[in-house]
């Protein structure tokens, strides 16, 4: 498989992702294609050759069960090489979904908020999601040689009371009513977006409001 090959075969699972999470697909297939190599370096089992589908090098046992891998760690100042256990998946869309639900941790709010695939790349290092400073750039440099801005998904406002992505040109209104009324109070800071999904915690609160008030 081949660098436009690998693309091709992630990027319908990093568009839906983005419908769903709010990630540019951009941003999510150039961080597989930098780690593992355009998919040269996956974990593949070392006794029976099972293919793991895992795009981000996770350890541990995932809906596929796990592969047994050599890899390094170091101990006492010492690289030593060891087999470890990393999650197998049964396509690269579980990968995927695997990978987006570490990033909807609240130390990567400013990855969701990003409203450029390059500012999604930079907020990644920021928050720590890689301590390589080139990280950043390793990514955009990416997006820009494959022209991966083409995957990323344009949200179309759809008019009705329940929308997958809130349009200001039809629903700011509810919006500063909600805020208004104070159901949204304490989310000014940022961490809500009318065009991005809500956070559980949010959803809790919100749905604790409610029930305060006798509305549900």
């Amino acid at each position: 498989m081949n660098q436009k090959e690998f693309i091709a075969a992630i990027a319908p699972g990093a568009q839906e992702l983005q419908k769903e999470f709010g990630i540019f697909a951009s941003t999510t297939i150039a961080q597989a294609c930098l780690e593992t190599g355009y998919g040269k370096f996956l974990p593949v089992d070392k006794n029976t050759g099972k293919a793991s589908f895992n795009l981000f090098g996770v350890k541990g046992t995932g809906p596929a069960g796990s592969v047994v891998c050599k890899t390094w760690e170091v101990y006492s100042g010492q690289k030593v090489s060891i087999d470890a256990n990393f999650r197998a998946y049964s396509n690269y869309a579980e990968s995927l979904r695997d990978h987006h639900k570490v990033l909807m941790a609240n130390r990567y709010i400013p990855v969701r908020q990003a409203t450029t695939p390059e500012e999604a790349c930079r907020q990644l290092q920021k928050c720590g999601y890689a301590t390589d400073p080139a990280y950043p750039e390793k990514l955009i440099s990416i997006i820009n040689q494959f022209n991966l801005k083409q995957y990323d998904v344009v949200p179309v406002p759809v008019p009705g009371p329940f929308p997958d992505v809130a349009s200001d040109r039809w629903s700011a209104g509810h919006i500063q009513r909600a805020k208004d009324t104070g159901w949204l109070k304490g989310f000014d800071d940022g961490t809500f977006r009318p065009d991005q999904p809500v956070t559980r915690e949010q959803m809790a609160v919100i749905l604790a409001r409610f029930m305060d008030r006798g509305v549900i």
